[in-house]
């Protein structure tokens, strides 16, 4: 499902805005991506630039290989992990940001 809104995002013109190519473009791991982390400027910073990033940014594996060349057909252009690692799928920026607002905003 994580692959299918990549895919749905690419199709729709969207950018991408995945925390992981931040981290990379940064060059360390971080427990949160905080807003000041996505102003960093690299071609990685998936935030500021549209499309996929200029190379990979880990070593996949083969589950990944086969959600890419194979993703699940879906509605969904965003994703969360909450901390206990659920994923939650949403179709609208307005779904996200509930979700958001539930698992990952600290009250």
């Amino acid at each position: 499902k994580i692959s299918s809104c990549f895919y749905n995002r690419l199709e729709k013109k969207m950018p991408l805005q995945t925390d992981p190519t931040v981290l990379y473009a940064l060059g360390q791991h971080k427990d949160r991506v905080l807003y000041k982390d996505l102003e960093v400027d690299s071609p990685y910073n998936t935030y500021q630039n549209e499309g996929l990033p200029p190379g990979p940014i880990a070593n996949a594996g083969e589950i990944s290989f086969n959600a890419a060349l194979s993703p699940e057909k879906t509605d969904y252009l965003y994703f969360l992990a909450t901390k206990e690692g659920e994923v939650i799928f949403t179709k609208t920026l307005e779904e996200h940001n509930i979700e958001k607002n539930k698992h990952i905003i600290e009250q």
